[in-house]
């Protein structure tokens, strides 16, 4: 059986040696192995180190390089999945550790009769001193990610996610590829459908692999918060697709919340609020501690600090941007094919068809609810919300059924959108993060940057900067992407040579509270 695995990747030179050596060491045979390296257009010596492997003397079925200049995981995935040859796909994290019978055990598990498989998914350190072990400590307590049964369990059964899945290829033929607006929960949104359609994940305790603990306090706060705002965005629309689990630290949070507004009915209420979450925390941060085989001098150095970062993941709550409407419900001025969704009239009667790539399409009568929002219930149980955003001045989807909450900014299919440069810009307009891909806009030493927030981080110069927007690249004008703040959708966009908007980003007026 021919395997391909699909390795994404974004800057990581100092791990993709470690993980070239992990696959050299698989036992299941070299010549039935595909290696398919998605680069997310990595700015260090990331292509360089994947060339000289594939030019090697390797003895693999075939090694293939790709790029991913939407940067984005999902989209990277995507790109090889279409390009696997195998009869089933891996993927596997370029941020992980696979043990030498990786892939073998995965392939046992699926020549079973299994369409989908994975492992569990301990965390591991770099090195081994105390303010590595602390943020081991951390990851791995329940505010953290250890609550997470792929990483421990260790019964076979089946279960509703797994971290580095092998799947055969005709699931992805059946459900579609990955959802390319799902940020960075997008192993969640594919398992639900994957599940929705009938398909079962198979665990095993036998298929094991690693995962790096960030190394740094800032990316493991980054990535606590990125985590929390795209299970909030999606759990929306895909309820089904997160356990309660992952909602832990937010109804933590919710309760806190609930204290402080009762404060000024009760005094009672500043101790009881003081008390709970110091004694909450430190109980957690002792048994995280306690747990662990480390000296107590160790642990004691060492507790202020996971309790500190306990409190701080505990304090990481969902958020999600929102939408303005004037009260109308605008068929009229909504009406037409966009990217994922058709809004027409038949028969004097509103109709909505949601397409999910290229793979499935549903159509269902469209329902006018409150404040100018109208709604699809496609097959009575997925229902899909909808209105005219009249800052933006264009169709949006919204979470779910009366809620303000935007989950995607639609622009019509097929007809070119021409960007309305803002002749008057400067920097300072897009300065800081934009929600839609969680990426920010900095200066750093005079010169400004687009930087990103997945795994091992990700930095992309700001080459040119004119009272028109700004671009980043160089070279052939294929690889030059042009920015600008359009004065027509009150947002960040990206357009190409011809003038037509390519990406629109939510504007930063409607980021959750203190994310910019």
């Amino acid at each position: 059986m021919l395997v391909s695995v699909v390795v994404g990747l974004l800057n990581e030179e100092k791990f993709l040696p470690r993980l070239i050596e992990d696959f050299k060491n698989q036992t299941y045979p070299h010549n039935k192995i595909e290696l398919i390296f998605i680069d997310g257009m990595s700015k260090d010596t990331s292509w360089q180190i994947l060339e000289e492997f594939k030019q090697s003397k390797h003895d693999f079925n075939n090694v293939i390089l790709l790029k991913n200049p939407k940067v984005i995981l999902s989209a990277g995935m995507n790109v090889g999945i279409k390009a696997a040859n195998g009869e089933c796909i891996l993927k596997v994290d370029c941020h992980s550790h696979i043990t030498d019978n990786f892939i073998e055990n995965n392939v046992k598990i699926i020549e079973e009769g299994e369409y989908v498989c994975g492992g569990p998914r301990p965390n591991i350190i770099e090195n081994e001193d105390n303010f590595s072990k602390m943020l081991l400590l951390v990851e791995e307590n329940m505010f953290g990610s250890g609550i997470a049964n792929y990483r421990k369990e260790t019964s076979k059964r089946y279960v509703n996610s797994v971290f580095q899945g092998m799947y055969r290829k005709e699931v992805f033929e059946k459900v579609g590829l990955l959802d390319e607006k799902v940020g960075r929960v997008e192993d969640n949104e594919l398992h639900y459908r994957i599940r929705k359609n009938g398909y079962k994940i198979r665990y095993s305790n036998n298929i094991v692999s690693y995962q790096y603990t960030r190394p740094t306090i800032k990316r493991m706060l980054k990535q606590k918060y990125s985590n929390g705002y795209w299970i909030g965005k999606v759990s929306h629309v895909y309820p089904k697709a997160f356990s309660i689990f992952h909602f832990v630290p937010l109804v933590f949070v919710l309760a806190i919340i609930f204290n402080l507004l009762m404060i000024p009915v009760t005094k009672l209420f500043i101790l009881l609020l003081s008390s709970t979450y110091l004694l909450f925390t430190l109980t957690i941060t002792l048994m995280t501690i306690i747990n662990n085989k480390f000296k107590w001098k160790e642990q004691v150095k060492i507790m202020k600090k996971v309790l500190f970062l306990i409190m701080a993941l505990a304090a990481i709550p969902a958020f999600a941007v929102k939408v303005t409407t004037d009260g109308k419900h605008n068929l009229e001025k909504v009406a037409g094919k966009y990217e994922n969704v058709e809004i027409f009239q038949k028969n004097g009667k509103w109709y909505a068809t949601r397409t999910f790539g290229d793979y499935e399409t549903d159509t269902a009568p469209i329902l006018l609810g409150k404040n100018g929002k109208f709604s699809a219930d496609y097959q009575n149980t997925d229902k899909e919300t909808y209105a005219y955003d009249t800052k933006m001045k264009t169709l949006v989807i919204l979470a779910k059924n009366d809620t303000d909450q935007i989950l995607t900014i639609q622009l019509p299919e097929g007809k070119k959108t021409k960007v309305t440069v803002d002749t008057n810009f400067n920097m300072n307009k897009v300065k800081g993060y934009w929600c839609d891909q969680l990426f920010e806009i900095v200066q750093k030493n005079g010169k400004w940057y687009f930087q990103g927030e997945d795994d091992g981080g990700w930095e992309t110069p700001i080459t040119t900067v004119t009272k028109n927007g700004f671009t980043t690249g160089s070279g052939d004008a294929e690889h030059i992407r042009r920015y600008t703040f359009d004065t027509r959708f009150q947002t960040l966009v990206e357009y190409d040579k011809d003038g037509n908007i390519v990406d629109t980003f939510i504007l930063k007026d409607y980021c959750p509270t203190g994310y910019n």
